[in-house]
Formats: structure tokens, sequence, C-alpha cells
């Protein structure tokens, strides 16, 4: 699991979700994730509706990691399902993200469209 800044504060208190890294910019997530063979890749970026490459990068390099990119003010979470396809999950805030990562595991074997949004 990987984290910037507040992404820590939330996972911390998982007592189910170990961070194995963090990092500060696109090379060392990149590396990080190389290296520690995470699962899942949680990030905080401005989601202006484009991609800055990072995450597409990251599923290019890694396509089983499952990816997901939190607005910087931690009120839109998009998960990228692969290098070209992302979807944002609506009625949810950072709060939720570990449990969107929990459901995204367990539905792994079900593929992506198992997964239901929060309720508000």
């Amino acid at each position: 699991m990987y984290k910037i800044m507040s992404l820590k504060t939330i996972f911390m208190q998982e007592p189910d979700i170990e961070i194995v890294g963090e990092a500060i910019d696109t090379v060392d997530i990149l590396l990080e994730v190389g290296n520690s063979h995470a699962e899942v890749v949680a990030i905080d970026v401005p989601l202006s509706g484009k991609d800055s490459g990072l995450c597409s990068h990251l599923l290019a390099e890694y396509p089983e990691v499952k990816v997901f990119a939190v607005s910087e003010e931690g009120d839109r979470i998009l998960m990228y399902e692969t290098a070209v396809l992302r979807r944002e999950i609506s009625n949810t805030s950072l709060g939720n993200l570990p449990d969107l990562i929990r459901r995204s595991m367990r539905s792994l074997y079900n593929g992506w469209d198992a997964m239901r949004p929060l309720p508000s």
C-alpha cells in the first residue's frame, strides 16, 4: 500500500491493511511498487479530469496492481482498472478508501462489476 500525506493517517488505523512503502514522486512510486510487489497503490493527485500519466504508467508496468487516485481534497476517488480504463467511485470520500480497497481485492475473482457504490 502506498500513500502520500493524509493517506498514511487513514491506513494506519486499519489493522488489516499493511503499508509497505511511501513515495514522494513518480520515480519513487514506480521503484517502490516494483520492489515491494504491492497489490494496491493509493495516491493523492490532482484530479482535473486528466491522468498525469502516473496511474496509466503504473498499470502498464504492473497490470496486476490496483490503483486508487484520491483528489488532493479527498472528495473524489478514481479507480484505475487498466492503463486506459478508469472510473470515478460515486458517493464516497477519503474515509471510505479502506473499504473500497477491501472490496476491490475481494472482487478480483468476480471482476470489477461486483463492486457497488457505497451508501451515502
